[in-house]
């Protein structure tokens, strides 16, 4: 029998988790205002809010995982978020839904680089894998040989490489389904530092892959294919 587990104290695990949303907070307003801004203001029609401010709530909203009108009550309880942006007002739940879509997938590679920087370290041990998602088309095909109709759901790929220890996602690309895993693999690890180990399935085995991994000093633990 294993020892019974020790209930966290609310007051500490409260205080973690305020400290960890700061930290979340001065990471991704550090970020934004380094980058560029996400899209330009629309000098026609009444003024806008800062495409600057509207991409830090979006951000928070996905970072603490909150739906629209949770991420307006918190920025609005929250004074501290106000106070790192310098401004006395936030947008509201709606400005934010429609700042949503306006996020490109470039902007939102810049900020990931930008955020995780700083955590960088040499010597690492990364894992890199893959997961589908769903989409609502399928394809259709008729078989020749067997004579019979074939339907597959289509789905998009996300692969990422993630540090082993501290879990933290470093790079990330989306590919559809038709896509082979393994050409992924030296866009994943192309911008990483020096580190020990890399790991993944067999999906990701090849020798251009293997030979990347030892170019950056590193051991490759990548699975054999059955052929």
């Amino acid at each position: 029998m294993g020892k019974p587990k020790k209930r966290v104290s609310p007051r500490i695990a409260n205080q973690v988790n305020r400290d960890f949303e700061r930290l979340i907070l001065l990471s991704i307003v550090s970020a934004v205002r380094t980058a560029n801004a996400p899209w330009e203001c629309n000098l026609i029609g009444r003024p806008c809010w800062d495409p600057r401010i509207v991409a830090i709530c979006v951000f928070m909203k996905v970072s603490l995982c909150k739906t629209y009108d949770g991420i307006e009550a918190y920025l609005k309880s929250n004074t501290a978020v106000a106070q790192s942006m310098s401004v006395e007002q936030l947008p509201g739940h709606s400005v934010i839904a429609r700042g949503m879509p306006k996020m490109s997938m470039s902007y939102i590679r810049i900020i990931s680089k930008l955020v995780t920087f700083q955590m960088r370290r040499r010597g690492m041990d990364i894992a890199v894998d893959s997961l589908g998602f769903s989409l609502k088309t399928s394809s259709k095909w008729f078989n020749i040989r067997i004579k019979r109709k074939s339907e597959k759901k289509d789905y998009l790929k996300f692969h990422i490489v993630i540090d082993v220890d501290t879990e933290i996602i470093w790079h990330f690309t989306i590919t559809d389904w038709k896509g082979a895993d393994a050409k992924e693999f030296k866009r994943l690890i192309r911008d990483l530092p020096h580190i020990r180990k890399a790991a993944g399935d067999k999906a990701y085995s090849s020798c251009v892959n293997c030979q990347a991994v030892t170019d950056k000093g590193e051991k490759p633990f990548l699975c054999f294919k059955a052929n």
